[in-house]
């Protein structure tokens, strides 16, 4: 012992500190070792909408800071909570996608990446990462030619586990690049795939995987019928597919200049409209023959930012006994086309304007049925000699009502009000109408009646030709924006008012020379609403003619000779110019015209 400490004595301090320091250092080496590459990493994680942004453990140097360059990996590992959080966000649509955004650190022409998901097999029992290759579905490709600036961002779908609604959820993730790229943030989300083209491009991809390169103007689906539900259920929607709109110069906001797309979505052909301060066009699958597959867009691609397939959130309770209470939500060029094979009920199809989610439209299987739902509707809010009446079956019997159908809030409102306080016994197909009503806040269950909640309604019919069908539609969606806004309204009264006296007086004489209509032609209200409906159910430049057509009519001519002959003489010019005032507003406030109220066709 003597002579280690003089031994000690003749050491300089740099010789000490090595003596004492290495061993240390072994000692530390050995007690951190199973923690180095498990610290939290510096890469935000979202992995729900209520959540807070936490931190994956980083299982690789790079990993810590989230950079990674000379194809070196950064491996991450979700805690349970993450995986906790992740499978609830995937449970509220059935779906699930990763959303990453990476940044360039630098200017690139060659910066190759990859990106994949690790599971159980990447780890062994106790839940380290076993570093050995496997071969995994990943993203890849150059990075630095599909992004015009330095943040790119991708998502990566999580596929469905199979014959489950269940999505199949990664205990952590990986990439690597060539050149210096950093990981930005991460954020869980419903599922999407396809490719956004904005500020930030977004390439979103299917459970499968697959190689990244510029949107030009096409999108393959295939691959997303395992990500996405791929039939309807109560409780699981089948994707929507979104095209979205560039905005447009100031040359196309011209009078009626409207750019036209055209694309195949599974060899379909669809035309598509756009619209002024428009962002997007939706199109739900479910009517679809072939969604996922191939979108292509054949013309105006140049107006198209991107083309996406996204969830589309559950309607739970959607059909209950055979009863359809929420709407699909479509744009009208779609409901005129929607199969009835793929009705929820096969008397009716209930649907919403996706535009204007308070304009309830029905699409009835026959003109029997409609009536059955409508008919004393007809009667009790318009029908002159016995508006404010409540028909009994006896006396509907043989009574013609309409061939399409719209009501306001208020109108319904009374109607139900009138029914529960009289106690007058209503068929089953107008209490169901009444649910329904009240299930999407039409309507609204108040003391001992009910009140006028916002929107409308609309009804057309399968037995309708297609021709009369596109007509009707167009007459009858012209009536839910004079019920729904009053700036319109008034609008329409300011035209009534300054139209020619009498092409006004030969319209009003038009609705009273027809029996089947039965128009009360003293309610101001209804005259200007049909006013309005009547010049917009067809295109600005049919509308004179559609006028003097009237006129020729020949129980027109019996009723109002003199004013049918005016009509004639002055070739309906007077109709059109009160046309194209309404026109031009509602191209400005809405972006449709008269007789062309589709966005799609």
């Amino acid at each position: 012992m003597k002579k280690l400490k003089d031994l000690w004595k003749k050491l300089n301090d740099t010789q000490k500190f090595f003596i004492v320091s290495v061993p240390l250092a072994v000692i530390i080496f050995f007690l951190i070792r199973p923690y180095i590459g498990t610290q939290s990493s510096k890469v935000p994680l979202l992995t729900s909408a209520n959540s807070e942004f936490s931190y994956a453990k980083a299982l690789s140097v790079p990993a810590q800071k989230g950079i990674v360059q000379n194809g070196r990996y950064a491996l991450f590992k979700f805690t349970d909570k993450q995986i906790e959080d992740i499978e609830f966000t995937s449970k509220l649509d059935k779906t699930l996608s990763m959303s990453f955004l990476f940044e360039e650190l630098g200017d690139y022409t060659e910066n190759d990446f990859k990106l994949s998901y690790l599971y159980d097999s990447d780890f062994d029992a106790k839940g380290n990462y076993i570093n050995v290759y496997t071969e995994r579905v990943e993203v890849s490709g150059n990075l630095s030619l599909v992004s015009d600036n330095r943040f790119v961002m991708i998502t990566f779908a999580l596929p469905k586990i199979e014959n489950s609604d269940k999505v199949k959820i990664p205990k952590g993730f990986t990439f690597c690049a060539q050149q210096k790229t950093k990981l930005v943030s991460i954020i869980a989300i419903p599922a999407i795939t396809g490719t956004v083209d904005s500020e930030i491009t977004s390439y979103c991809f299917s459970s499968n995987g697959g190689k990244l390169s510029k949107f030009l103007g096409a999108v393959d689906f295939s691959g997303s019928e395992f990500v996405f539900p791929t039939y309807e259920t109560a409780y699981s929607n089948m994707p929507t597919i979104t095209v979205g709109l560039k905005k447009s110069s100031e040359d196309d906001n011209q009078e009626f200049i409207q750019n036209k797309i055209d694309i195949t979505i599974g060899g379909e052909n669809f035309s598509l409209k756009t619209a002024p301060g428009l962002k997007e066009i939706k199109i739900p699958v479910l009517p679809l023959k072939n969604p996922f597959s191939l979108v292509e867009v054949k013309s105006g691609a140049e107006y198209v930012s991107g083309i996406t397939m996204s969830s589309t959130s559950p309607n739970y309770k959607s059909k209950t006994n055979g009863k359809v209470l929420i709407p699909y939500a479509a744009d009208p060029g779609l409901i005129l086309n929607w199969s009835p094979s793929k009705w929820r009920n096969p008397d009716y199809e209930l649907f919403c304007w996706d535009r204007f989610p308070n304009y309830l439209i029905f699409d009835f299987k026959n003109y029997s049925v409609q009536s059955k739902f409508l008919g004393r509707l007809a009667f009790f809010i318009e029908k002159q000699g016995y508006k404010g009446r409540l028909l009994t079956n006896e006396e509907l019997n043989g009574k013609h009502d309409y061939n399409a159908h719209d009501y306001s809030a208020e109108s319904l409102a009374k109607f139900f009000t009138k029914a529960k306080a009289e106690h007058f016994l209503l068929t089953n197909e107008e209490e169901l109408l009444k649910e329904i009503l009240i299930h999407n806040k039409i309507i609204i269950e108040s003391g001992d009646g009910f009140d006028a909640g916002e929107g409308c309604i609309l009804s057309i019919s399968q037995e309708s030709n297609g021709w009369l069908r596109d007509r009707l539609f167009a007459h009858e969606g012209w009536h839910m924006f004079y019920f729904s806004d009053e700036e319109f309204r008034n609008y329409i009264t300011a035209c009534y008012y300054t139209c020619d006296s009498n092409s006004l007086n030969f319209l009003i004489d038009y609705f009273k020379s027809q029996d089947n209509l039965g128009y009360d032609t003293n309610d101001d209200y209804l005259m200007q609403n049909e006013f309005m409906a009547y010049l917009l159910q067809q295109p600005q430049n049919q509308v004179a003619e559609y006028f003097v057509s009237l006129a020729g009519r020949g129980s027109v001519m019996k009723y109002t000779k003199v004013l049918s002959d005016y009509v004639k003489e002055t070739k309906g010019i007077y109709f059109e110019d009160a046309a194209k005032m309404i026109n031009d507003y509602c191209f400005d406030r809405w972006g449709i015209t008269g007789g062309n109220i589709c966005l799609i066709r």
